[in-house]
């Protein structure tokens, strides 16, 4: 937005694990959210062995997008629909577009670089002073993790790994997880790790963003676990020994009954905290971490602050 004049947006996020709305009126300083909402459709999760979203579980989610539009209608917004990983890897997404295009919805797929892309300049414009930084920007989304280095909006180095909470999450298995399957899948996952950042270990970092509904939400229990008096999470500091000792507490859970039980914790998201909470662990070993900043702004303030949108 190249001016102070205000426009509507409406951004739909069709995430792994939930299909999200925020609508608000963007300016080129501000984002000011008029409404916001989201329905746990877990796409991430119903892809079956050939890779495949079910055509019920389309229809649902499209039902959802329908939903969404009528809202955005309703205040009048210019509505953008972008979906990542959940449809990225789904080997039948192009019936998902079309079956969406017939309702009147036009669905943008997302790529992974500029995924990173738009979670960075959202991370960003919520937390302006980091602009003038050296800053690593991480999401752990469902589906997917993105990661970008640079000074400000300027990139050095950007990835994606096709791993999210979901995605480790199924590789644990079901509770109790006994702890030789947690370390081998703790093993594997730094593995991947490692391959995937070479090229991120050799630069110096001064902040580390973290943002996406896993690191949120392990900021609430945080919060909760230690009856902090807090306003909002946003730019708050976790530090990585915290983030640690939150994912040995998850791992210890023996049952979803159990994870429930802790302070602060989200009902919809217990049962998969704990895949996206050791992504974070162990991307904080290999990168050598010390403290996340926790963003609440991340891919969808990206979308809402484009210039434009396909």
């Amino acid at each position: 937005m190249g001016d102070t004049t205000a426009h509507r947006i409406a951004a739909i996020d069709i995430g792994s694990n939930s299909i999200h709305l925020t609508v608000a009126d963007v300016s080129s300083d501000r984002v000011v959210v008029l409404h916001k909402e989201k329905m746990n459709a877990r796409l991430g999760d119903k892809r079956n062995a050939q890779a495949q979203l079910p055509l019920p579980t389309i229809r649902d989610a499209i039902d959802v997008l329908e939903c969404f539009r009528a809202r955005s209608g309703d205040l009048k917004a210019e509505i953008r629909v972008g979906a990542t990983a959940s449809l990225r890897q789904a080997k039948n997404r192009d019936e998902f577009i079309s079956m969406a295009a017939a309702r009147g919805i036009r669905v943008t797929v997302i790529d992974e670089i500029t995924e990173a892309i738009l979670v960075r300049r959202g991370a960003l414009f919520g937390l302006p002073s980091f602009k003038a930084c050296r800053t690593l920007c991480v999401d752990v989304g469902g589906g997917s993790t993105e990661v970008s280095l640079g000074h400000g909006a300027s990139l050095i180095a950007v990835t994606s790994l096709p791993l999210g909470g979901l995605t480790i999450q199924r590789r644990l298995g079901h509770d109790p997880i006994p702890q030789n399957r947690f370390k081998v899948e703790r093993s594997h996952l730094r593995r991947q790790v490692r391959r995937a950042l070479q090229s991120f270990v050799h630069f110096q970092i001064d902040h580390v963003i973290a943002t996406g509904g896993t690191i949120q939400r392990l900021a609430h229990v945080h919060t909760a676990q230690h009856d902090d008096d807090v306003s909002t999470i946003d730019g708050l500091t976790l530090s990585h020994s915290t983030v640690q000792q939150l994912t040995r507490r998850l791992r210890d859970c023996r049952s979803n009954v159990e994870r429930l039980e802790l302070p602060g914790i989200d009902p919809s998201r217990a049962d998969v905290l704990l895949g996206g909470s050791l992504i974070f662990s162990v991307l904080g070993d290999v990168l050598g971490v010390r403290d996340w900043t926790v963003s609440m702004s991340a891919m969808r303030t990206g979308m809402l602050i484009s210039q434009s949108w396909p």
